[in-house]
């Protein structure tokens, strides 16, 4: 007998439209591991301006910031680190994915 895995796309909306998904998850999760949004970039194959844009994007529907950013100087070296908003979206985001998969699961055994 093959063996099912139910497979879904996740992401947050407001009546305008979308506001976070994984590519927001994964860009401020890199930026919490790295402390740069510049390297969070780099790490996940994107431009930094189209990693910026997205953030922006969502501040703006949010209406309220998703980093702290230092500058670094002459010299570079500045940083990022995530606010007290980003890291409860983050969170609900995780959680809310991690029980739609449990669920999915149970849903396709019952059928399968």
């Amino acid at each position: 007998m093959i063996k099912f895995r139910p497979v879904f796309k996740f992401w947050l909306e407001t009546d305008r439209g979308y506001v976070f998904g994984e590519g927001p998850f994964e860009i401020l999760s890199k930026v919490q591991e790295l402390g740069t949004l510049s390297g969070a970039a780099k790490a996940l194959k994107m431009s930094y301006r189209q990693a910026w844009g997205m953030i922006k994007e969502i501040e703006n529907e949010l209406g309220e910031p998703l980093l702290k950013t230092h500058k670094g100087g002459v010299s570079g070296g500045g940083s990022a680190e995530l606010t007290e908003a980003s890291l409860a979206l983050l969170g609900k985001y995780s959680k809310t994915k991690q029980e739609l998969a449990e669920f999915s699961k149970r849903i396709i055994a019952d059928y399968l």
